[in-house]
């Protein structure tokens, strides 16, 4: 929520604007006319969004006031959540949820970037990403050994050079990579969705339209196994045809 504190000549009206991140000029809200604002709904998409507000009283004064930014703080997920201290089951947020909007109808390329990943056995680990249209892709599983990784940034490209191998993760920087499924094309337990095989190409996300919400589903599929937390959330990244 954002507020005025203003002292004047009542009565006061209001006018706010706003500029997600993906725009260069101000907007004006319709029917945003209180002296407070209210966004709803927000996550990775919208952070980074600025509000202004323009109120004028009843002898005509006028003042600008703002801009304020909204900064979204990710929550803490726990991998696995309900038994993390045997290692077996979905992480604490399940699925993590990108509410898109504002973008072009037309896909050209997906880049999914994972912000802050730490866990003592990082083959354990299965990450599933479903689009808006349904369509379900294996970003990685049973990739990475039994080494640990720390608060590592994994970005994944359709273009990248190579998938994440058998050896260590690196620790605290990002590294782009390929999706790569090391694991069963149909895995035992299927993210608690539909068995099916699921493809590991982002490129079958071209021509889709990107907006509504896309999930990300991270399953600890070994018990007893390793442990581990997100701390930075993720994101999402598009070029368009």
């Amino acid at each position: 929520m954002f507020w005025t504190e203003l002292v004047g000549v009542e009565p006061m009206s209001y006018r706010w604007y706003r500029a997600y991140p993906w725009e260069t000029n101000w907007v004006e809200v319709v029917g945003a006319t209180n002296w407070h604002f209210v966004i709803t709904n927000v996550d990775s998409w919208v952070d980074g969004t600025v509000v202004m507000c323009w109120v004028s009283n009843a002898v005509g004064e006028t003042v600008w006031l703002g801009p304020a930014e909204v900064v979204m703080e990710p929550k803490l997920v726990y991998i696995p959540a309900t038994n993390y201290v045997t290692g077996a089951g979905p992480a604490s947020r399940y699925p993590m949820t990108i509410n898109v909007f504002g973008m072009p109808t037309n896909i050209n390329s997906v880049i999914v970037t994972i912000w802050g990943l730490s866990h003592t056995r990082s083959e354990d680990l299965n990450l599933l990403l479903e689009s808006p249209s349904g369509k379900r892709i294996i970003l990685m599983s049973n990739v990475g050994g039994t080494n640990g990784v720390s608060y590592a940034n994994l970005r994944f490209v359709q273009g990248a050079v190579a998938p994440v191998q058998s050896y260590p993760i690196p620790w605290g920087v990002t590294t782009t990579y390929l999706p790569s499924n090391y694991g069963q094309v149909t895995p035992q337990v299927p993210f608690g969705l539909p068995v099916e095989a699921y493809s590991s190409d982002l490129d079958d996300l071209k021509g889709d339209n990107p907006n509504g919400v896309w999930k990300l589903y991270i399953y600890d599929d070994v018990s007893p196994g390793g442990i581990g937390k997100l701390y930075g959330s993720w994101s999402l990244d598009f070029t368009f045809q």
